[in-house]
């Protein structure tokens, strides 16, 4: 099994990390570094085009690590591409994220479509990958906006069959209630605070992002009791040292 998921049903905490600079020596790097379980490649906000993907999935996995995508692209073709599961962005409630789950699940439990691909060698190991492919891959679901909590849908999403984990998005929280990366404020705290409990309450694993750098951060957001952890992201960890060597420099 996904060794990602098999943790999360064991009640552990995964680490992994973002990618939005499309290099196959980045992911290397990341999935070399024996620091994370997974690594998503962000195509969302990052310079992703699709002629990247598959290598780059590639890479990741050959150091035994999972590659996951975060994005609104079709999640069929890039489970295809080699994804060993999704990110997704926006979900705004129970109805969404079923839509999620469906187009990542082949028939009957979902509607993925089913073909020969770069994941199943080009149809060598078609019928091997397609009996395990609905248990293996993980899907999470980001829930960033202020409409989840008041409309009630909250609940009711961490009911959906099939979905793995949700991660909270801060950034677009925040920026739903007006306040874009006001991450400190008490509204937006309410929110997060609230998230995490309903997570814990129906025993479903919550995520977040430590988008900046910072072992303490990181250590508060493990003993908050988030399961499933972004740390960084390969262009924060490139500006961290390029502003501590500045620091140094200025002394």
């Amino acid at each position: 099994m996904n060794k990602v998921k098999q943790k999360l049903q064991n009640g552990e905490v995964t680490i992994g990390t973002w990618m939005q600079i499309p290099s196959t020596e980045v992911a290397e790097i990341l999935s070399q570094s024996g620091l994370f379980d997974w690594v998503c490649l962000d195509v969302q906000h990052g310079s992703f085009g699709i002629q990247y993907l598959g290598d780059i999935f590639a890479t990741i996995r050959a150091a035994g690590v999972v590659p996951l995508i975060r994005g609104r692209w079709d999640y069929g073709k890039m489970l295809d591409l080699g994804a060993g599961g999704i990110i997704a962005p926006e979900v705004d409630g129970h109805h969404d994220a079923e839509l999620v789950v469906g187009e990542s699940n082949y028939p009957p439990d979902g509607y993925r479509s089913f073909g020969f691909s770069r994941v199943n060698k080009w149809g060598k190991d078609f019928d091997e990958y397609t009996k395990t492919a609905n248990d293996n891959k993980l899907v999470v679901c980001q829930i960033e906006s202020k409409y989840v909590f008041e409309e009630g849908e909250l609940e009711d999403m961490l009911t959906t069959d099939g979905m793995d984990a949700t991660m909270i998005g801060p950034y677009d929280l925040s920026g739903s209630l007006g306040i874009p990366g006001d991450l400190e404020n008490a509204q937006v705290k309410k929110l997060v605070d609230r998230y995490l409990s309903e997570c814990k309450s129906f025993n479903k694993p919550a995520g977040t992002h430590v988008v900046k750098p910072d072992p303490v951060a990181l250590e508060k957001a493990i003993d908050d009791g988030y399961k499933f952890i972004a740390y960084g992201t390969d262009a924060q960890f490139l500006m961290k040292g390029c502003k501590d060597l500045w620091r140094i420099h200025n002394r």
